[in-house]
């Protein structure tokens, strides 16, 4: 009987043959997700596989003793289960069934039952009483069986057991999984006898297929089973066997797919567990191993295509589009299997001869391009055609002889635009026609010839002309025209003034290379104006395209802004002289894409001096590296070197030898659907100390004592209370002095052994040193952890305040080696004055962000060491306190906030207030990495929310650096807000750092300017997307989509920890609309009730399926840090 979390890694580890690459074009690869872990989306012994009627996959996490529920393209949709023998608890579930209802049921091996559950996840009913149960399977009446260690048992669908006494007399020797197909018949992998066993509803055998071996028809282990709706069965195996075989129902060898044992390609699998295959002809197989799931498709080709029905009787005249004509949009081909389905198809219009101005019959043939779905080929390039039949025109041809002028327009309002819509004149006239009759013809009025002038205030009459547009039958032999007569008001004396400019509609889309004009972009002639009597009206603007930032010649993808001036008619004043914008984007312009196949690495970079920056030009790292194309071609890229996540320590006086990664930025026509990466070495020199004596070492604080070495015995706060228990050392390293205090193990570890959890380790370091270092050793750091401890450095003029749990000695233990003991790691928390490259670094910065310094800048790092090896720990998952203190003589409230300033002179906000301690002021910072830190004074107030209900928290929020204008001082806070910006304002205010990676969403590309933030936010749980796999990052946000990512946003911050368990009912039943919230954002509304971050519109609305406006936003972001008391 199959045990499935040991016969898998015993075969692994047994046999590891080596079989070639046997990938047949019987199948496509599609895709690939999952890794080791136990987070979302991540697997550990990943068992079975199963899928729904909506296409959701849902695999079995044997590991983590869960089940976990993804789209059929890989998102993450959600998971239930963790060990345990209650309802929805798991000791080592194996196979997965899903009946026609889609309930799901678990074979939970260990706890000897089978769990049946709904597609949510609720617990419905369990069937017990089994032993070492394995596998289930469900049958087209909702019969089920269930394989365990004494052998196949039948129930039906009520889970009452069904007398059959075939069944227990099955001939299994280690029978692994079943499964049956559209005839309920039920097929058996045996690994014991080597085969796939086939028997009939009642048990009795039918065939038998497979021996021991390698190749086809062969098998080493076979293991799960999966049935397409052909009835075709997919075998796994491994043991340096084909990884997956599919026969006939019958038994005959159909083709193979996959390589075993290779490498980490797509396709290679070492230890295969199961298969399942959906309606769509997908296929889905789990590697238990790996730790993930492989998706492919099965490849049919087009044998035929069957042509649409002649379209006949067309009428004449009708215009040139497949919407037109009446073509459908898809046709019906029939595959290589005989089986048929419809697929989309492109109709040629343009290049059919079909002439819609020629009035006699026409008959002609277009032909259409077909769209093909996945798995489908067609490698004889079939295509489709369609024969159409215009029919003449009526022959009777009638001659105007009168037309009838229309009505004057009279009591048009001055300052109307110079155009036939603008001064209402009809799109139509009535003519008579020889005999008599009367029909309506369209007409063109020449406006733009009339004397009207739209600038003259005075009374105007004119007349148009119009020229007459005939339809087929119909002449105009005596060029007959139209005229209209119209009057135009003098202008009235009220004056209105403009209060308020509605911008128009982003304009996306445009072609690249589309020429630098209003009217190539598409920019529309005017905007809606808001006058001081809240009335509208549209006036005429003027684009100031040539200052856009747009450049045709770039082939690139551009978003740009463009700024309008009014003009206005009489009795309209500006007197706040406002404008126009619109915001526009080009797309990117096709181009051959070649994937990079290659990166070739720089050489290493040696000899690099102690104390250098930590920046990639101080270390000379080169700014593009060679990488190699798929057709052989080389070319240089541009590289991103992540110097800040390597472990170089500026502090450190010891050689050091590390590796920098880089991200590649690639041009136009380039891919890396691999996601390589390069990657430098990097050597740094010992420093020479100053005053002779002594050598290098691995730390700042860890030297060897040279003449310009003093070393005393310093008081440690042990929860306030003066301990004797540091040593202080101070140094001269790179004429910058070092004080470094060691902290005694012993005395600590009793402490915490006396006085219990939460204990607070206070390092007060009062010397003019410019660096100062808090040395623990790892078993200190250990024994703090276990206490949930936290650790003070703390200077005159600054503190860094650290939980020892956010250290993770256990993470830079691995990192170092298993085998050093903790003792041996030197853990040095470290506050330093940055060195004058980096210094610099934060002025320029200053001076392109236009803020000002107003506290100098402060380094903060974390490092174990050990030996000539030392790791960085530079980020954390929860919040981590830091305070500097506001130099003498500056106003406390000219304090905006405390920024990051990364040592590629990016900056962002960190969440900041300012607090009095013991009579002086200092800023308050939290942040969730380190780096250099720094305080500015960055005021922002803008013009249009001067009597706005949210100024306050707009001018706070765009002061921050969380939230940005429109330009021209403007915020426009009525204005809707997107998806991708709301992510963007998320991610900043939180303070969390952009960083490039690969985006899950399929509409979200590496180039778009929300790239990073969407990514950056998915990656710290705040979005999810859609079950599609999109992000939708264009779509304006509902309310309660935003409260939803804000809700998890106050668990980033502990705001959520922090509430009272409440019903969400209870929270929403005040508001009218509640019932109008989804069910899945009912909770995140909730949380932001309950925490007062939303009251609602108007006190008794939430209002869930609007669009939030910006203002909202930064109201509820700053409630958001007040409340979680960041701010």
């Amino acid at each position: 009987m199959k045990r499935k979390l040991l016969f898998s890694l015993v075969a692994l580890c047994l046999c590891m043959l080596l079989v070639p690459n046997t990938s047949s074009a019987a199948v496509s690869f599609i895709q690939t997700w999952g890794a080791g872990g136990n987070g979302e989306g991540k697997f550990n012994l990943p068992t079975g596989v199963a899928t729904d009627s909506s296409g959701n996959v849902y695999i079995v996490d044997t590991g983590n003793n869960r089940i976990q529920k993804f789209s059929e393209n890989g998102i993450f949709l959600s998971q239930w289960g963790s060990y345990g023998t209650d309802s929805k608890q798991f000791d080592g579930p194996s196979f997965i069934a899903i009946d026609s209802l889609d309930n799901v049921y678990v074979a939970d091996q260990n706890n000897n039952r089978i769990q049946k559950l709904s597609k949510e996840g609720e617990f419905i009913a369990e069937l017990t009483d089994l032993f070492m149960v394995s596998s289930v399977a469900i049958d087209s009446y909702g019969n089920l069986y269930v394989l365990d260690a004494l052998g196949i048992t039948k129930y039906d669908s009520n889970l009452q057991l069904i007398d059959n006494t075939n069944w227990s007399n099955a001939p299994l020797n280690q029978a692994i999984d079943i499964a049956i197909d559209s005839q309920n018949n039920l097929y058996v992998t045996d690994s014991g006898d080597k085969c796939v066993k086939k028997f009939d509803s009642d048990g009795n055998v039918i065939t038998t297929w497979g021996s021991e071996g390698t190749g086809n028809g062969k098998f080493k282990y076979p293991n799960g089973l999966g049935i397409d709706s052909d009835d075709n069965v997919y075998i796994t195996d491994y043991n340096g066997n084909l990884p997956i075989q599919v026969f006939s129902s019958t038994g005959d060898f159909q083709y193979a797919f996959g390589t075993p044992f290779n490498s980490s390609d797509d396709t290679t699998f070492t230890n295969p567990t199961d298969v399942a295959i959906d309606h769509s002809g997908n296929i889905y197989v789990v590697d238990g191993t790996r730790a993930n799931v492989q998706k492919f498709v099965i490849i049919k080709n087009i044998q035929s295509v069957t042509n649409p029905t002649a379209k006949t009787g067309v009428a004449n005249g009708t215009a040139k589009t497949a919407a037109a004509l009446g073509l459908p949009s898809q046709i019906e081909v029939t595959l290589e299997d005989n089986s048929k389905i419809n697929v989309n198809v492109t109709w040629d219009v343009a290049n059919a001869s079909y002439d819609p101005t020629n009035t006699g019959a026409q008959s002609f043939t277009v032909t259409g391009t077909l769209t093909l779905p996945n798995g489908v080929t067609n490698t004889q390039n079939k295509t489709a055609s369609i024969n159409v039949s215009v029919d003449a025109a009526s022959v009777v041809v009638k001659n105007i002889t009168d037309v009838t002028n229309p009505t004057a327009k009279t009591g048009v309002a001055n300052g109307t635009a110079k155009t036939a819509a603008a001064l209402g004149l009809p799109s139509q006239i009535e003519v008579t026609l020889e005999d008599n009759s009367k029909i309506n013809v369209n007409v063109t009025w020449d406006v733009a010839n009339a004397s009207y002038d739209p600038t003259n205030t005075g009374a105007q009459s004119f007349t148009v002309t119009g020229t007459l547009t005939l339809p087929n039958g119909v002449t105009n032999t005596q060029n007959k025209t139209a005229s209209i007569n119209v009057s135009v008001d003098a202008a009235s004396a009220v004056v209105k003034n403009i209060t308020d400019v509605t911008n128009p509609t982003a304009k996306t889309g445009v072609a690249n290379g589309t020429a630098k004009t209003a009217a190539a972009l598409g920019l529309p002639s005017q905007v809606e104006v808001t006058l001081e009597d809240n009335s509208k009206i549209n006036v005429n603007v003027t684009w100031d395209v040539a200052n856009a930032s747009y450049d045709p010649t770039n082939i690139g993808a551009q978003s740009f802004t463009v700024t309008g001036t009014l003009t206005l008619p009489n009795g309209v004043t500006n007197t706040q002289n406002k404008t126009a914008s619109i915001n526009v984007s080009v797309d990117a312009a096709s181009a051959v894409v070649k994937n990079i196949t290659d990166v070739t690495n720089p050489t290493a970079k040696t000899g690099v001096t102690n104390g250098t920056a930590k920046t990639a030009a101080a270390l000379g790292l080169p700014p593009q590296v060679e990488v190699t194309l798929e057709d052989n071609s080389k070319i240089n890229v541009n590289v991103t070197w992540d110097v800040a996540n390597a472990s170089y320590n500026p502090a450190n006086t010891g050689t050091q030898s590390f590796t920098v990664t880089g991200i590649l930025t690639l041009p136009n026509g380039v891919t890396n659907t691999q996601s390589k990466t390069a990657s430098i070495s990097v050597v740094v020199n010992a420093a020479t100390l100053s005053g002779g004596g002594g050598g290098g070492s691995s730390s700042t604080s860890a030297q060897s004592p040279s003449p310009s070495t003093s070393n005393t015995g310093v008081e440690v706060l042990f929860n306030g209370k003066v301990e004797s228990a540091g040593t202080a050392v101070t140094a001269k390293v790179n004429d910058r002095t070092v004080t470094t205090v060691a902290v005694d193990e012993k005395k600590i570890g009793e402490k915490l052994v006396a006085d219990g959890q939460h204990a607070v380790i206070t390092i007060p370091i009062n010397t003019k040193s410019d660096i100062v270092v808090g040395e623990l050793n790892g078993q200190i750091v250990k024994n703090m952890e276990q206490k949930q401890a936290v650790v003070e450095i703390k200077t005159e003029n600054v503190s860094y305040r650290l939980p020892a749990q956010q250290i993770n000695i256990n993470a830079i233990s691995d990192q170092l080696g298993t085998r050093v003991n903790l003792q041996d790691i030197k853990v040095h928390i470290e506050i330093s004055k940055p060195p004058a490259e980096t210094v610099k670094i934060v002025e320029n910065s200053a001076a392109k962000g236009e803020f000002t310094i107003v506290a100098p800048p402060v380094n903060f790092t974390v490092t174990g060491t050990y030996g000539d090896k030392t790791i960085d720990v530079s980020k954390f998952n929860t919040y981590v306190e830091r305070t500097i203190a506001i130099p003498d003589g500056v106003d406390p409230n000219k304090i905006t906030t405390g920024v990051v300033v990364d040592p590629d002179g990016t900056v962002r906000h960190v969440p900041t207030k300012v607090v009095m301690i013991d009579g002086k002021y200092f800023v308050k910072i939290n942040s969730l990495t380190n780096s250099t830190y720094s305080v500015v004074w960055h005021p922002l107030e803008f013009k249009d929310v001067e009597h706005h209900w949210a100024k306050n928290a707009v001018n706070d929020m765009g002061s921050r650096m969380v939230i940005s204008g429109i330009g021209h001082d403007l915020f426009n806070p009525d204005q809707d807000i997107t998806r991708a910006e709301f992510a963007a304002i998320m991610v900043r205010g939180l303070g969390i750092k952009q960083e490039d990676g690969v985006v899950p969403f399929t509409d979200v590309k590496a180039a778009d300017w929300y790239s990073s933030a969407v990514q950056i936010a998915y990656k710290n749980n705040l979005i999810r997307g859609f079950e599609d796999g999109t992000f939708r990052p264009n779509d304006k946000i509902t309310r309660e989509q935003a409260m939803g990512i804000i809700a998890k946003a106050m668990k980033i911050t502990d705001l959520q920890a922090k509430l009272q368990p409440k019903e969400a009912g209870e929270l929403l039943r005040p508001f009218i609309d509640a019932k109008q919230a989804s069910e899945w954002a009912k909770e995140g509304i909730a949380d932001c009730l309950q925490a007062g971050l939303v009251s609602g519109r108007n006190g008794q609305q939430l209002a869930p399926k609007e669009f939030i406006s910006r203002a909202e936003v930064a109201a509820i972001v700053q409630r958001l840090l007040q409340k979680s008391e960041l701010i």
